[in-house]
């Protein structure tokens, strides 16, 4: 399960949640949160992807403009030790 943090142009945060809901509707993608960055202002989202992730989405957040940056995690880095 991999993690990705992306941040936007403020502008467009909420058209970019909204199509991202419709992404979850697949089940594949959970929205956990968005907001606004404290510093630059900047949109930001945290999503959780069950499964690898689909080239064609990795593809949209390279080349749409309105996406700023990403950070993919994979989610193990979040689980406690064992």
């Amino acid at each position: 399960m991999d993690m990705i943090i992306m941040t936007c142009v403020k502008k467009e945060l909420e058209a970019i949640v909204d199509e991202l809901k419709d992404w979850e509707q697949g089940g594949d993608l959970h929205l956990l949160l968005s907001g606004v960055t404290n510093k630059a202002g900047h949109g930001f989202i945290l999503i959780r992807w069950r499964g690898p992730l689909p080239e064609l989405f990795l593809k949209k957040m390279a080349e749409d403009r309105d996406f700023l940056d990403y950070v993919v995690v994979d989610s193990d880095v979040f689980q406690p030790p064992v």
